[in-house]
């Protein structure tokens, strides 16, 4: 098992006798009912004791907001209901005890009638604890007028900020997800699937919250959905932005998109319409004695994804007017600082060959010119991710530490007068990621690198990191290091345990993280690394031993539902993802034991796609 997993390891083998019950209200619940977890913590020694509790919710239970309380308020430290997970710590007096309770609520998109929601509660006493597992079996909707009457989300609307708008565009929504239910929280959840007519906007998800309320949103596959937990008389707000496809649409259709809102066995739809109208195709402008037509701005689009060779086709739609060129500009900034660019092209497409570099984002626009002197508008913009690599150079790839347990032992730095980076983890337990923050491209790709080993020692770690998230706040924020998971707050994780000596017996542990959480006094590292399905993890015994004490290439592939691990050539292992995670950010992972230092030189890295 790997070094950070340790303190569940000690969980898991601990006496736990200083808990003395730990129950729910009702072993059989219905979809969307609340239940409530009270947990007894009983201190039999003659001074007072801390106490931890860490609940990180299965994805069948939702959190209530604000429901987390002791029944010794003065005995409280702090309590924490982030990222689905109940978090309680404070003292038990002298031969005393406390109950600490909280609610949830069966998440019905999620808890299947018939299913067993297995619910795992870490509870540490002083130095000893342990994991309890508490079940609670789905049963059907009794359907009752009672039960049905309880649920409203009547006044819940959307609405888009144009009516009438032409291809091309861009389209504001707002959905509102009003519980109206004056007494009772309410768990819902939300399903906006855009029409074929519509593309989401990438990163313009955002929340707002009136009253309380505990969710979870995705905004993957020109989808918006949320599923939570929204208090009494309380509402949540999304607004989100899609473009209206620039072509195939006729003059006078309607594009309606709808939500629905599901709250036990209600269902309520939300509709916003817009209506197309369709420019006529050209303008006259007159310059006596001569009439021209008025060039139009392209609209620009990629035609071919970047391949192995990392060369593209990009695409535009016609200028209009007789005798047009086109010239198409490309540059590593979206406001073309310092553009390169291809002039007179005489076609409506353009194959690009790049090299790869660790500025791997392109963007592209284009414009139409006439031989009459017309210079149209320039185009929409469009950014394409292609390949990467860094042979660590020069400092320009902004590699650092992006996320970890511990900010003052965990290190990532360049050695520019090697040619290197290195990551380094000094503290016991420890882990961290470094990473450059520059996307992958779309699966398939394989990310590549050539590490050296630099010290030795059982049970440290390196880890190539793939599909990371980024909600484009800085990674690490001052004061907040530990509680702001702007990202890596969930990941894959292709980790390399050393069992014996350097590189000669080798554990391969897939982790697939779905969230952090931060517990400073649960011992070993104060981050955990979570997953909602903890079999979904993965671990190889007989890893192909690497050449101790020198250089080896690793490569993972990272495909739609898997990924596959080489060690110098050498297939190691398959990794079906139990979750189809879609984030582009990739890393280097690395973490120590109790005893040993954990240093690793990095030579290069390379992500390219895979040609199929």
């Amino acid at each position: 098992m790997a070094a950070c997993l340790a303190v569940f390891v000690m969980l898991a083998g601990a006496n736990d006798q200083r808990v003395s019950g730990v129950t729910v209200n009702k072993q059989s619940a219905e979809p969307y009912e609340r239940l409530t977890y009270a947990v007894e913590i009983v201190n039999d020694e003659d001074e007072a004791i801390v106490a931890n509790l860490l609940n990180p919710l299965p994805k069948g239970l939702v959190l209530v907001p604000n429901s987390i309380v002791a029944s010794s308020r003065s005995a409280e430290i702090t309590t924490d209901q982030a990222k689905n997970t109940a978090f309680w710590q404070g003292e038990i007096p002298a031969n005393g005890s406390v109950v600490v309770s909280y609610d949830v609520v069966v998440n019905g998109a999620f808890a299947n009638v018939g299913s067993t929601v297995f619910n795992e509660i870490y509870i540490i006493v002083g130095d000893t604890g342990g994991i309890h597992t508490v079940d609670t079996t789905i049963v059907a909707n009794s359907g009752t007028a009672s039960r049905g009457a309880g649920r409203d989300f009547s006044d819940s609307s959307k609405s888009v900020d144009e009516t009438s708008a032409m291809p091309g565009d861009e389209l504001t929504y707002t959905i509102v997800i009003s519980n109206s239910n004056g007494s009772a929280d309410q768990a819902v959840s939300l399903d906006d699937t855009l029409p074929d007519t519509l593309t989401y906007v990438a990163g313009s998800l955002e929340t707002d919250v009136t009253g309380d309320a505990e969710f979870t949103t995705t905004d993957d596959d020109n989808r918006i959905t949320l599923t939570g937990v929204i208090s009494a008389a309380a509402s949540v707000e999304l607004t989100f932005k899609a473009q209206i496809d620039s072509s195939g649409i006729t003059n006078g259709s309607i594009i309606t998109n709808s939500a629905t809102i599901v709250g036990g066995n209600e269902v309520t739809t939300v509709d916003a319409e817009t209506t197309i109208t369709v420019p006529p195709i050209s303008r006259k402008t007159n310059y006596l004695p001569v009439l021209f037509k008025e060039l139009l701005a392209p609209t620009i689009s990629l035609i071919t994804k970047p391949n192995s060779a990392n060369a593209r086709t990009v695409g535009w739609t016609d200028g209009g007017g007789a005798n047009v060129t086109y010239d198409l500009q490309w540059d590593d900034h979206p406001e073309f600082t310092s553009p390169s660019e291809a002039s007179n092209v005489g076609s409506l497409s353009y194959q690009h060959d790049l090299p790869a570099s660790y500025n791997n984002v392109t963007y592209y626009r284009v414009r139409s010119e006439s031989t009459t002197g017309q210079v149209s508008g320039w185009s929409n913009t469009i950014a394409v991710v292609g390949s990467y690599r860094d042979d660590f150079n020069d400092a320009g790839g902004d590699w650092a530490i992006r996320r970890t347990s511990y900010l003052e032992e965990v290190r990532g730095f360049y050695e520019l007068n090697q040619s290197w980076f290195v990551m380094q983890v000094d503290d016991k337990w420890d882990w961290g990621i470094a990473s450059p923050m520059k996307p992958a491209p779309e699966p398939p790709y394989a990310i590549e690198m050539r590490v050296f080993q630099v010290t030795d020692g059982n049970l440290i770690s390196f880890g190539i990191v793939t599909r990371g998230d980024s909600n484009g706040q800085p990674c690490l924020v001052p004061g907040a290091i530990y509680s702001a998971f702007n990202c890596f707050s969930n990941f894959f994780n292709a980790n390399f345990i050393n069992q014996a000596g350097r590189g000669e017996v080798l554990k391969l542990l897939w982790e697939e993280i779905d969230r952090l959480v931060d517990c400073p006094n649960c011992g070993g590292s104060r981050i955990k690394r979570l997953s909602d399905n903890e079999g979904a993890w993965r671990e190889l015994s007989d890893m192909t031993p690497v050449i101790p004490g020198d250089w080896n290439l690793w490569r993972l592939e990272v495909l739609s539902d898997r990924q596959r691990l080489y060690v110098n050539g050498i297939l190691q292992s398959e990794f079906v993802s139990s979750e189809r995670n879609t984030n582009p950010y990739f890393g280097v992972f690395g973490s120590t034991d109790e005893y040993n230092n954990s240093t690793w030189r990095i030579d290069w890295v390379t992500v390219k796609p895979m040609d199929q």
